[in-house]
This record gives structure tokens, sequence and C-alpha cells, in this order.
């Protein structure tokens, strides 16, 4: 049992090294946090204050933009990589005066134009597509707002 968490907890750390890509637009403040255990298995943080200016945070195959005058005032920003794939952004149901772009790189083998980003809607419990655009290896999608965001396959 001791192995199997610290075996999980080296491929987070793994993960984490490989997804903080040093290309990134860093706001202040940044920390990336990889999480592990047993229920949930590993999931990865990074999160940085953003403000009026805009910025950006990357994680793990996922990029986040905020655009210039996108917050009215300076917010903690988080992005969360789950064990499942999916990305929960928050804070939970944060607006914007601007659509935001989160971006996913598709994973090696995979066409981009071949994938949809999703959305979970916890009133209907269910996985809503929502209008993206492929280019390259990467599948991006204009939010208005944050939630759990997830790519997939179109079905």
């Amino acid at each position: 049992m001791r192995v199997q968490r610290v075996t999980l907890a080296l491929v987070c750390l793994a993960v984490l090294a490989i997804g903080c890509s040093e290309d990134r637009v860093l706001p202040t403040q940044v920390t990336a946090i990889a999480h592990a255990d047993r229920e949930s298995g590993c999931s990865i943080v990074t999160s940085g204050w953003i403000g009026p200016a805009g910025g950006s945070l990357a994680l793990a195959g996922v990029r986040l933009q905020i655009p210039v005058g996108a917050l009215e005032s300076s917010t903690l920003i988080a992005i969360e990589r789950r064990a499942d794939g999916s990305v929960e952004l928050s804070p939970d149901g944060q607006q914007f005066a601007a659509p935001v772009e989160l971006s996913f790189m598709v994973a090696p083998g995979l066409d981009a134009r071949a994938q949809e980003i999703q959305w979970f809607d916890p009133q209907s419990g269910v996985w809503v597509d929502i209008p993206s655009i492929a280019s390259g290896a990467t599948r991006t999608a204009s939010l208005a707002h944050f939630s759990i965001y997830r790519i997939t396959l179109f079905e």
C-alpha cells in the first residue's frame, strides 16, 4: 500500500514537471502542487493572481489565457488537472467581462479536429459540448465562466 502511494506521488510529480512548460507567461505567485491519495488518484494544481492586465496559466497540456479587461480586480485563478483528465477552473462560477480561452494539447497520434471540448453541467449531471477550434495539436474554446471541462473524441 505504501509503495503504491509513493509510486503514485512520483508519477504525479513527473507529470507536473512535464506539464509546467517554460513558454508560459507567469502571473505573480504561481504555485504548482501535486496531490495523490488512494480515493481520488492524482491531481495537479497550479494557481496565480491575475488582474485587469490579463495573464495566463499552463499546466499538463492545458493553457488558460485571460485577456486584458476580462477581470475587474486581481483574482486568484487556479487550474486543477484531475486524475480522470478533466480540468477544474476556479474560482468556480467566475464570470468575465470578455471571453477567456481554454486550450488543450491533444495527445500524440490524435487529431485535434476529431476532438471536442465539453463542460460539466452540475444541474443536469451531463457533459455538454461547447464550440471550439482545432489548430495544430491544440483545441481551444472561449469561456464565459469557470467550471469543469474536458477534451474528448467526437461521439
